[in-house]
């Protein structure tokens, strides 16, 4: 088995299987290596198909990895230098992904290799980062240095923007619970936070100390 470096290969399908209760692992691994080389394969999703989906954050591409095949597509950018970092997909296989470097929401049409680029009102500056979907379909997004929790509806391409209540917050990761709520860790707090879906209204829960990052990245 190959060892290399992440940015040259894709690590996939790690198949654990539980072997009785002494705790013994059967672990199966593959790798696939990316067409473009030092591509930086960044927050893998599945897509409804059961599709692997990666940003390729050095050469401005989305990739695809079909798993039955091997066969691995990549998707170039329209904007340069984009920066793509976390993707998802939507109910009808579309790919949504942030542009970290150029301040953008887009989406992928894998049928037509179509890209659609949404941004905030011209007075306001964002940094997408992790975006996640609630259960009726709304956009949810973390913005880092901006330190705003973003909403996209698809319907409409509006994007609402809420500021966290402590100055650069750094949100980061976000979750969406059963109950429709999203959740985020705030990276340079000692806090995690939920904002309201209808109102946008942040609420911040302080975390034990030392719990949190709370230093530069």
């Amino acid at each position: 088995m190959r060892t290399r470096h992440l940015s040259g290969f894709l690590a996939l399908r790690v198949a654990v299987l539980a072997l009785g209760a002494t705790g013994t692992l059967s672990v199966e691994i593959k790798e696939y290596d990316l067409p473009t080389p030092n591509a930086r394969p960044h927050d893998p999703a599945i897509g409804p198909d059961g599709s692997l989906w990666v940003t390729e954050q050095r050469v401005n591409k989305l990739g695809r990895l079909d798993p039955n095949t091997g066969k691995f597509q990549e998707y170039p950018l329209k904007t340069p230098d984009s920066g793509p970092h976390g993707l998802v997909a939507d109910r009808d296989g579309n790919i949504w992904f942030t542009a970290i470097a150029k301040g953008y929401v887009g989406k992928l049409d894998p049928k037509t290799g179509n890209i659609t680029e949404y941004r905030a009102s011209a007075n306001q500056e964002i940094d997408p980062h992790t975006p996640v979907f609630d259960q009726n379909g709304i956009l949810w997004f973390t913005n880092e240095e901006s330190s705003y929790i973003g909403r996209l509806d698809p319907a409409t391409g509006k994007i609402e923007l809420k500021a966290t209540p402590t100055p650069h917050a750094v949100p980061y990761g976000i979750v969406v619970t059963t109950q429709g709520i999203p959740f985020f860790c705030e990276f340079h707090t000692n806090k995690l936070a939920s904002i309201d879906p209808k109102s946008m209204t942040i609420r911040e829960y302080p975390l034990p100390e030392g719990a949190g990052h709370g230093g530069s990245q």
